[in-house]
């Protein structure tokens, strides 16, 4: 009897110490997954930020090359206008395409939480600040392509301003005024108001209006996120009207730029359809449409130190993080649609 208890039990040790170089074989093979996705995922950021500023450079070197010349009338009314100043200047079209959305998506984010976080609770306001800077990330790598694509045009096309004629006064004879057309460029401006040599050669980058294609933009993309996360969800009066409010921003931005002599009408409706363009392919390809458990880069462990076993690092696995949702961390789950 004693011998058969004695043999159960050194059975019943093999067995646990068997399970136990198991368990620990199955969590080493775990963090070795764990590590190899989350180098992988900081490649993978790191390229896309990497590509991010270089574009950025060569969207400021653009401002170094100069359209070869631009073809004008010297009798034509629609460059002759005077030169005004801005009345929505690059720092105020800065300040309102970033600090007023970044605002706007702390509170939203904190005040419409995901369906799934238990009430009364909030998100955390770091978990909110996070994604709030994640939407903004993605604005911004979208405006800075929008803006290089944009310049590249107005370098090709090199179309003379309205204010041209003011900006510029060219060297001009009688007899080359006599022409149909006649080619200027920068170095025959004699630049009455003395203004800055990037001013004087920007006054041949009318087509199409950058100020319009950040501003609707800008617009495009905070009317689709309210729509996400107002609409049908927290609020039916607030959405419409903030939407609005933004609309009559972009609106009232591309008017300015008429009124400013700063660019033709036609430059205005391009611009804006580019910028449109670009926010809805932003919308579209990083932000995923403001999905609330949109994908996202597994790249830190969970918070309560656990790690993911290997079934679940598998290719075929879509990693999401689910703000508010039970233990607060990462999950993993097959790739699916995944709405409001």
């Amino acid at each position: 009897m004693f011998e058969n208890s004695t043999t159960e039990g050194k059975q019943n040790t093999k067995v646990l110490q068997g399970k136990r170089r198991q368990d620990e074989v199955q969590l080493q093979e775990g963090e070795e997954n764990h590590l190899q996705h989350y180098l992988r995922c900081r490649f993978h950021q790191i390229k896309t930020v990497h590509v991010a500023l270089v574009v950025g450079v060569a969207t400021q070197l653009e401002k170094l090359w100069t359209p070869s010349h631009t073809v004008i009338s010297c009798h034509d009314p629609d460059i002759r206008r005077i030169y005004h100043t801005s009345t929505v200047s690059h720092l105020v079209l800065a300040l309102v395409v970033t600090i007023i959305p970044f605002s706007m998506m702390v509170m939203l984010e904190w005040a419409c939480p995901p369906k799934n976080t238990p009430q009364p609770h909030k998100p955390s306001l770091r978990k909110t600040l996070v994604r709030a800077f994640v939407y903004m990330w993605d604005s911004g790598v979208g405006t800075v392509f929008t803006i290089f694509f944009i310049n590249f045009i107005k370098i090709a096309v090199a179309e003379a301003r309205p204010n041209f004629w003011d900006v510029c006064r060219p060297n001009l004879t009688e007899a080359q005024c006599d022409q149909v057309y006649v080619h200027v460029t920068w170095r025959d401006c004699t630049n009455p108001h003395q203004l800055p040599h990037p001013q004087v050669v920007d006054s041949m980058k009318s087509f199409p209006s950058g100020h319009s294609a950040i501003a609707v933009f800008s617009a495009v993309f905070m009317i689709v996120y309210i729509h996400r996360r107002l609409w049908r969800v927290c609020s039916y009066l607030l959405a419409p009207w903030l939407q609005l409010a933004w609309a009559s921003w972009a609106v009232f931005c591309c008017q300015s730029r008429i009124w400013d002599s700063k660019h033709h009408w036609w430059d205005v409706v391009a611009g804006g359809m580019l910028g449109a363009f670009g926010a809805l392919i932003t919308v579209h390809h990083l932000c995923r449409w403001f999905d609330r458990r949109e994908r996202v880069q597994d790249c830190e462990a969970p918070e309560d130190g656990t790690h993911a076993t290997p079934a679940s690092l598998t290719p075929s696995a879509t990693y999401y993080l689910i703000p508010g949702s039970e233990g607060d961390g990462y999950k993993s789950t097959p790739q699916q649609e995944d709405s409001e």
